[in-house]
C-alpha cells in the first residue's frame, strides 16, 4: 500500500481493524479515524460493543486520530436484527456522513458483514470477500460509484484459508 494515495483512512474501533490501518498509515502522514458504524454486524457483540474508546485506543495505536467525530458511538449505535445484512442500514448511514464530509481517496477497514454491505449499498449485491483482502471502489461522478476490483489477495504472501463465506 505504500504507492497507494489515501486522504482519509476510517477503520472499525477494534484492535485488529485498527492495528491494520495503522500499518498501512504509518509512512503517510496520516491518522486512523476510528469509526464505530464500520463495526462487526451487532448482532454479533455485546451491548455496547467491547471496543475502546478512542483515547484508549491512542494509548496502544499512537496514530489514532482522537479530534475525529464519529458517525456513531458505541452508545450510540442503532438496534439491529439476525443476520449479517442487518447492518445495512447502519453502514448505509456511515458511508452517507464520510463521503459528504470528505473528499478524495477514503480507505475503509472493516470486517465481513459491513463489507458485504459496502458491496449491497454501492452495486446491489451483498458480498463477503475474503479476510485480509482489498476491494476498490471509485465514484465516477457524484454519487455514482463503481468497483474496480474485489477480494484482491494479491498484496498477502499466504492466499490459504481466507474464508469468502
Amino acid at each position: 500500500f505504500s504507492k497507494v494515495n489515501l486522504n482519509h483512512v476510517f477503520a472499525s474501533p477494534y484492535d485488529r481493524t485498527i492495528e491494520t490501518a495503522s500499518i498501512i498509515v504509518a509512512d503517510k502522514g496520516l491518522l486512523v479515524k476510528p469509526e464505530p458504524g464500520l463495526c462487526e454486524g451487532l448482532y454479533m457483540c455485546e451491548k455496547p460493543p467491547g471496543f475502546w474508546e478512542p483515547e484508549k485506543l491512542k494509548e496502544k495505536f499512537p496514530l489514532v486520530d482522537t479530534d475525529y467525530i464519529s458517525v456513531f458511538s458505541k452508545h450510540t449505535l442503532p438496534k439491529e436484527g439476525f443476520g449479517d445484512d442487518a447492518c445495512i442500514p447502519r453502514v448505509r448511514t456511515t458511508l452517507n456522513r464520510i463521503t459528504e464530509k470528505y473528499d478524495g481517496d477514503i480507505m475503509l477497514v472493516s470486517h465481513g458483514a459491513p463489507i458485504g454491505a459496502i458491496h449491497e449499498i454501492w452495486m446491489g449485491e451483498f458480498k463477503y470477500v475474503g479476510q485480509a483482502t482489498v476491494t476498490k471502489f471509485i465514484e465516477t461522478e457524484k454519487g455514482k460509484i463503481r468497483m474496480e476490483f474485489s477480494s484482491d489477495a494479491s498484496h498477502l504472501s499466504d492466499k490459504r484459508n481466507l474464508r469468502p463465506w
